[in-house]
């Protein structure tokens, strides 16, 4: 493996309003890779992952909208058309552009719905890392998805077994790697977290011998389950007074966020709960809670805000949703684990903590230090080189054929266009088989004029028995020239050619004189 290679990641978002748990990663990654590789974020547009990268002293470009597709997650039939409709966009073309302006060594592409960057870098021959950070549906188009990544990547990594649950492909599971992520908590400053606990609690009017219950998310939307929270919310507040719950997030489903609030109104507890934006800074969220409550509906991938919540000291209880199970058992917590769709199931976990504060206390210190252990820094760093070693970086990019909008078909490797001066150059280059990638003449015209391979074609028109008599008769014409002694183009002749064709010209002299005097002979005779 080269020494500091440069590794281009790749983002589907940017939100300039909150952060997920898949951009966070991300950041993490590149932090943490930061010392063995040169490390470039790609943004669609400036956020909060953007500047707290440039905060980490990681270069961003921003390419604009790249068509992103959330059927890929869904698995619809027809991914592959819509795909291909892509593959013709101006953010496809800025993707190239983007790519030939770094040259990286490897690309990262996170989240399954970005493909557009994992073809674009397949295309130009560089490796990619395709990062899985949810658990795709299975559906009819499962087998579709499956052949696209297959195509365009080089190592398949999933954040979670549950991540590649869906992949059944074995040529595609052979390339394929869990890497379990992490959360960086140097800066969570634990000393600060009594004092912002009692700040956040008084802005909420709740009292320190009330249990305050919590839903965190970037985004509120079905998927993550707010509705079965209040569900289990209803019910344990019915028969624990002492319980207040608070909701962070930004919505992005009015109509949801409505249903949801007037769940809490109709029951006559609308007064025990906060609603909250998205917030930022995690440590103004965690430390005012009790108790956690991650009630995805669908698999996640991983579920990085319940390691958040152990690793800030909360006793977590959840769905056992795809990722979020294998935390929960990884830490030991798997009783605190409700099926899936079940409200009342939570609702009597969450029970059971509320009215137990020494319960909570226990759970918390114990869940905090085994996340610390299986998901700190440590473990994730060696994680993570370990799968980066996989892909043996050379520096080089693989070769491809290409051509753009005309009939001129080229090899492209190492960021140079090597021009086929025949079909038969191609063939004897072997790729006669490979197939040819259509790009852009615009994008071909960035890339760097290498060599022509093969040999110079016959002239257009000639056959090659045409070639070998116009061959024939330039060396009967040469031969003449040199009789006459002269030279083409009437450069003078050397010395020794001068002498031979002087003794040319006097036996030629002499043969005219002689054939003169016996054609005179015979005309004597004719008489």
């Amino acid at each position: 493996m080269i020494s500091n290679p440069t590794i281009l990641f790749f983002s589907h978002i940017c939100s300039p309003d909150a952060i997920t748990g898949a951009e966070k990663l991300l950041l993490l990654t590149m932090t943490e890779l930061a010392g063995e590789a040169s490390c470039i974020l790609a943004v669609p547009e400036e956020g909060i992952l953007s500047a707290r990268a440039r905060a980490a002293g990681i270069r961003v470009h921003v390419t604009g909208a790249v068509p992103i597709y959330y059927s890929m997650y869904q698995a619809h039939p027809a991914i592959l058309e819509e795909v291909s409709g892509g593959v013709h966009s101006s953010g496809m073309e800025a993707l190239y552009r983007l790519l030939i302006a770094v040259k990286p060594h490897a690309v990262w592409v996170n989240t399954c719905v970005h493909p557009l960057p994992a073809i674009a870098a397949t295309r130009l021959g560089v490796p990619v890392i395709w990062c899985l950070t949810e658990t795709m549906r299975t559906s009819a188009g499962t087998g579709s998805v499956q052949e696209l990544m297959e195509a365009h990547t080089d190592l398949l990594v999933g954040i979670s077994a549950s991540t590649l649950s869906p992949i059944h492909s074995p040529s595609l599971l052979a390339k394929s790697a869990v890497l379990y992520p992490a959360v960086d908590g140097s800066n969570f400053e634990p000393w600060t977290w009594t004092s912002r606990r009692a700040k956040r609690r008084a802005q909420l009017n709740v009292a320190e011998n009330q249990c305050l219950i919590g839903f965190i998310a970037s985004h509120l939307y079905e998927n993550k389950g707010l509705d079965h929270f209040m569900a289990m919310a209803l019910h344990v507040g019915a028969s624990h007074p002492e319980a207040v719950f608070a909701v962070t997030g930004n919505p992005v489903d009015p109509p949801y966020l409505e249903r949801c609030i007037r769940m809490a109104a109709s029951s006559g507890m609308a007064d025990r709960f906060r609603w909250l934006p998205f917030e930022t800074d995690i440590r103004n969220a965690y430390p005012a809670l009790d108790i956690l409550v991650v009630p995805s509906i669908v698999e996640e991938g991983f579920g990085m805000t319940a390691l958040e919540g152990m690793l800030f000291g909360k006793p977590v209880v959840a769905y056992a949703s795809g990722g979020l199970a294998e935390i929960m058992r990884a830490t030991g917590n798997a009783e605190r684990l409700a099926a899936a769709g079940h409200p009342y199931e939570l609702a009597a976990l969450v029970s059971q903590l509320t009215a137990n504060m020494p319960l909570r206390l226990a759970v918390a210190a114990r869940s905090g230090a085994a996340a610390l252990e299986v998901f700190g820094m440590p473990a994730y760093r060696s994680r993570l080189t370990e799968r980066i070693r996989q892909l043996h970086l050379s520096g080089r990019t693989s070769p491809r054929i290409v051509h753009g909008s005309g009939a001129q078909v080229y090899e492209l490797r190492d960021w140079q266009l090597r021009p086929f001066r025949s079909p038969e150059a191609l063939a004897e280059a072997g790729y006669a088989h490979q197939a040819r990638q259509e790009m852009p003449d615009a994008v071909l015209a960035l890339l760097g004029a290498g060599e022509p391979i093969g040999s110079d074609p016959p002239h257009a028109g000639h056959s090659p028995a045409a070639s070998r008599r116009a061959s024939s008769g330039s060396r009967r014409a040469s031969r003449r020239r040199k009789r006459r002694g002269g030279r083409k183009g009437g450069m003078r002749p050397r010395k020794g050619r001068a002498l031979s064709a002087g003794r040319s010209s006097r036996r030629k002299a002499g043969r005219r004189a002689g054939g003169g005097k016996r054609r005179r002979s015979a005309g004597k005779k004719r008489r």
